[in-house]
């Protein structure tokens, strides 16, 4: 999120001034390292979710079976960090280019999905579905996004027509 906030004001520029190739070459070096670097946290939390529950939850009432399950939805939701990570800098690639209109319905969408997919789920895999459909709604909004941007940058520098 640090990222896609320190980025917006250089997108912003980019787009107030005509700069198609700039806001470009902005959003795609941050995407980048948005990727790399919540991809590379996801697949560590995602090796190590046993162990980090076991260290911070393990013990007392909360035995082996507790931490077994727990760690199993860390591990399910690390899968969701990257693409979680990636809405905030497209959204605010709309923001830039002075459209709220598609970053809200994508959430809109988005919600749908990880509740469908939620209740579709719940009843075969319990509380695994949550990790599950909250991962299916974030691939979903940033389909969308990433979608629709190409058509928002490509209004860039274009004379609105009166």
């Amino acid at each position: 999120m640090s990222i896609a906030v320190a980025a917006f004001p250089m997108l912003s520029a980019a787009a107030a001034s005509g700069d198609r190739r700039g806001f470009v070459r902005i959003l795609t070096t941050n995407l980048a390292t948005t990727a790399v670097l919540t991809g590379g946290a996801a697949v560590g939390l995602f090796a190590l979710s046993r162990v980090v529950i076991s260290v911070l939850l393990g013990g007392g009432a909360f035995d082996s079976a507790d931490v077994a399950l727990t760690a199993g939805l860390l591990a399910a939701f690390a899968v969701s960090i990257p693409l979680e990570s990636l809405t905030h800098l497209l959204a605010r690639a709309f923001y830039a280019t002075h459209n709220t209109i598609i970053p809200v319905l994508a959430s809109v969408t988005a919600l749908a999905v990880i509740v469908v997919t939620g209740e579709a789920l719940a009843p075969g895999l319990g509380v695994a579905s949550i990790p599950i459909a909250f991962t299916a709604g974030s691939l979903t909004k940033v389909a969308i996004l990433g979608a629709l941007v190409r058509t928002r940058i490509g209004r860039i520098g274009v004379s609105p027509r009166r």
